[in-house]
């Protein structure tokens, strides 16, 4: 499924679930919560302030901000990447989620 948001604006906030093969992932222990933005040229766009808004559930939110991703159009495949409090990364929802700027 294709997200689509418009190019400018804010205020259009990306939630998800994160889950992996064994269900919902817990992000109790998680030291840090970024969101990649990968555009179909390869590039990649990292954003760092990803809320965790319920830890158990696996549930995170990103705020857009003016002078965002949303301002160039495109669509971008959304990768969630989890440090856990040993310093290891995990990517649950991997790339299973793409949005559409217009």
């Amino acid at each position: 499924m294709v997200e689509t948001f418009k190019q400018g604006a804010t205020g259009q906030d990306i939630e998800a679930t994160l889950r992996d093969q064994d269900g919902v992932v817990d992000l109790t222990n998680a030291s840090s919560v970024q969101i990649h933005f990968l555009d179909d040229e390869g590039e990649t766009i990292t954003k760092n302030d990803v809320e965790i808004t319920d830890a158990e559930k696996g549930e995170v939110k990103y705020e857009w901000k003016s002078g965002d991703i949303i301002e160039t159009k495109g669509i971008y495949q959304v990768e969630v990447i989890v440090t856990d409090a040993s310093g290891e990364n995990h990517f649950p929802s991997e790339r299973n989620k793409s949005i559409e700027v217009i």
